[in-house]
């Protein structure tokens, strides 16, 4: 499938020796920091764009010191940036 491919291609790009536990970590991370960024800082809407409880989010937004709100300071409202990342999967 496409998405076994691109997680392929991402694999392909990292080192043959690394730590994993760390690595997963760190792309958990910028996962979901990116969704973050692209709802605006809602983390009810982040956790729907990656396929999470709004509670697993929470715990992980905490776990990796990540400041939801302040990434889309002004915006809670409802408005979204002008040009969101989008994520595998979204439908926006």
């Amino acid at each position: 499938t496409e998405k076994e491919s691109s997680i392929e291609q991402l694999a392909e790009r990292l080192p043959s020796q690394l730590n994993l536990r760390d690595t997963l970590c760190e792309l958990e991370r910028a996962l979901i920091d990116r969704a973050l960024r692209a709802s605006n800082g809602v983390q009810a809407e982040a956790a729907r764009r990656l396929d999470l409880s709004r509670s697993d989010i929470g715990y992980k937004v905490a776990k990796y010191s990540l400041s939801g709100a302040a990434r889309g300071a002004g915006t809670r409202n409802g408005s979204r940036a002008s040009t969101p990342e989008q994520l595998p999967g979204s439908q926006d």
